[in-house]
């Protein structure tokens, strides 16, 4: 059955805009809870792939054996922290942190006290989830044209985050987020690629939203 599935390509790219539709709808127009979100993510991002990858082509992803942490992988996390942390201090008279937090304690109940557990999550496990499905999912069993993998991937990562935060940003930040994210994509499907696993690209994803979780510190404690 998950054969069928598989190697019709109209059925994952419907079910990868569905999974992000759902998503969105969960996040900006229901504002459910964030633990019902995470559960959504982890049932349409993480166990429906798995089923529909079958087990080989999914270790095949997560191969830790491929694993070849190269000097070019540290590099990036480190500059992808710093470049996410640098460009917020440049921005940081333009955006409203104390609106941010009123809005996720008002809509998915993320406050002070449970941010510690948000956090962790955000950062090793939500990372692992997107990136599973995005470059893993998406990238490789979609698209064949390597333009068009890099492109759709990306740019259905970006749109996905939309439904966090539109409402966070003046207009030219938000542009700016966007474009950014999409260039994260690109740079998260280029080392995965290079290696053979998705497990690069995760340690560059868990360093971006280390920068995130450092600046809803700043948010939520300062």
């Amino acid at each position: 059955m998950e054969d069928r599935i598989y190697n019709n390509k109209i059925i994952l790219i419907l079910y990868i805009l569905f999974a992000v539709g759902v998503l969105y709808v969960l996040e900006q127009i229901l504002n459910v809870f964030i633990l019902y979100k995470i559960l959504f993510k982890i049932l349409l991002f993480l166990v429906i792939p798995i089923i529909i990858l079958g087990k080989e082509r999914t270790l095949s992803l997560i191969n830790i054996k491929k694993n070849n942490l190269r000097g070019l992988t540290w590099i990036l996390s480190i500059l992808v922290l710093v470049t996410i942390i640098i460009t917020y201090v440049i921005l940081s008279n333009t955006i409203d942190l104390g609106f941010i937090a009123e809005e996720l304690e008002n809509n998915v109940g993320v406050n002070k006290m449970i941010f510690p557990f948000v956090a962790i999550y955000i950062t090793f496990f939500n990372a692992f989830f997107e990136e599973f499905f995005f470059r893993g999912f998406v990238f490789y069993h979609t698209v064949k044209n390597r333009f068009g993998k890099y492109f759709f991937n990306s740019f259905l990562f970006s749109i996905y985050h939309v439904g966090i935060f539109a409402t966070w940003f003046a207009w030219y930040n938000f542009l700016l987020a966007l474009i950014g994210l999409i260039i994260g994509g690109l740079i998260f499907s280029y080392v995965n690629e290079k290696n053979e696993t998705i497990i690069n690209g995760y340690i560059v994803h868990v360093f971006a939203d280390i920068a995130i979780i450092l600046i809803g510190i700043k948010m939520f404690y300062f």
